[in-house]
């Protein structure tokens, strides 16, 4: 399956910032920048008008399910200043935001939580700022 991963050069700009930042974050957070940092380097940019509607941006809504257990969750990609649990917003810098930046609709990958490997996939986009004209949320 085709993993290749498509950003905005608006995000790339914002992701930069992040990375650069990256020491007024929690520890948490700021372990997952060397992966954004890599992600950033192997990745297809494109102007927001650009991104289709079946890739995972900042600001989407995505269901993704355990492939494992079947268990589904429904989450909205945040930066880690908007990270909220109780409201399903989870960061760019967490193991499952990094799998799903930039990754098409039905993409796997392998994630690492709570040191425990899971195969997720992200099974639909729900809703994603690109596709409704809104291009620099």
């Amino acid at each position: 399956m085709n993993n290749e991963v498509y950003i905005s050069d608006f995000d790339v700009k914002r992701f930069k910032w992040l990375i650069s930042n990256s020491s007024k974050f929690n520890r948490e957070s700021v372990k997952f920048v060397p992966a954004l940092e890599y992600l950033l380097k192997n990745s297809t940019v494109l102007e927001p008008k650009n991104i289709s509607n079946d890739i995972v941006t900042m600001h989407s809504k995505i269901l993704v399910k355990d492939l494992q257990t079947g268990e589904e969750n429904i989450f909205t990609l945040v930066f880690p200043f908007d990270e909220d649990i109780n409201q399903s917003k989870l960061s760019i810098l967490s193991e499952i935001g990094i799998a799903a930046i930039g990754r098409k609709q039905g993409n796997e990958s392998e994630v690492k939580i709570n040191s425990e490997s899971k195969k997720i996939k992200i099974e639909k986009i729900i809703y994603q700022p690109e596709s409704e004209g809104f291009y620099y949320i």
